[in-house]
């Protein structure tokens, strides 16, 4: 599978209805709730498919989001085995938001 990103650390593919898939695409929504069953870490690719619940199917349409941070329940009110992942967008293989961390060896170019 051909990638938007090319220096990631894993990639994550996840169903995603259509009113969350508009959200993330238009920007307006940078985050998404899930279980934690997968070991998301900050720098790892979600690649979200677009899936129709009521003809059970996918649509066709994806994008990939990479992984800037992460909150990990319990916290603040979110259950124990689930997070928030916040995600920026990729334009031309570069991150739109700016990313560093100083415990981290690498960090994001502005795009």
């Amino acid at each position: 599978m051909q990638h938007l990103l090319t220096n990631y650390y894993e990639t994550h593919t996840l169903k995603t209805w259509p009113e969350f898939y508009k959200g993330i695409v238009s920007g307006v929504k940078t985050f998404e709730l899930r279980k934690n069953d997968r070991n998301f870490q900050v720098g790892d690719v979600v690649k979200l498919d677009e899936w129709d619940p009521k003809k059970k199917d996918y649509t066709g349409r994806w994008t990939e989001r990479i992984i800037t941070d992460i909150l990990t329940g319990p916290a603040f009110g979110l259950q124990k085995d689930y997070v928030i992942l916040s995600l920026a967008s990729v334009v031309n293989n570069e991150l739109v938001a700016y990313q560093a961390n100083a415990d981290e060896e690498w960090e994001f170019k502005v795009a």
